[in-house]
């Protein structure tokens, strides 16, 4: 699965271009994510949300992140402690989500404490070209981790 982002600068504006395009609002939600040190490229972090906690692996190719591991985990203090221990905790994110759908893709419009607006899509290949389809012409794409944009602020 592959993603894809850009910022957003009004959040109304982007929610209205994804519902004329046909999106489907879903939900929303809020998430923390705890990010561990990874070389260049490479995110972990461990996302707690309302569905539960995930343990996710995302590696950076080309501009967009492909998830190479999606795993709900049971005991994430264990595995929080684990990781912080092995590899170092980098940052913690509070943010929220609002999930859409689209087509064969999800949408979510991630709101971040003290980082940003964006407009992320995932699916099994996400062009660029999707963007403009949902009424985006002119998208600032983002090719870095939310957790290498928190430490540019």
């Amino acid at each position: 699965m592959e993603e894809r982002k850009i910022r957003i600068t009004n959040i109304e504006e982007a929610e209205k271009k994804l519902l004329s395009a046909g999106a489907i609002f879903q939900n929303e939600m809020e998430a923390s994510d705890t990010y561990y040190k990874q070389p260049e490229g490479h995110v972990l972090k461990v996302t707690e949300n309302d569905y539960g906690k995930f343990l996710i692996q995302l590696v950076q190719k080309g501009g967009k992140f492909e998830v190479t591991r999606h795993e709900k985990i049971e005991k994430p203090r264990e595995l929080k402690n684990a990781l912080k221990e092995r590899y170092g905790r980098d940052i913690i994110l509070d943010k929220k989500r609002r999930r859409f759908e689209w087509k064969e893709y999800n949408l979510g419009i991630y709101i971040i404490e003290d980082v940003g607006d964006f407009l992320i899509v995932k699916g099994e290949v996400v062009q660029d070209s999707l963007f403009a389809e949902l009424g985006f012409d002119e998208p600032e794409f983002v090719e870095f981790p939310f957790s290498e944009l928190a430490k540019e602020i």
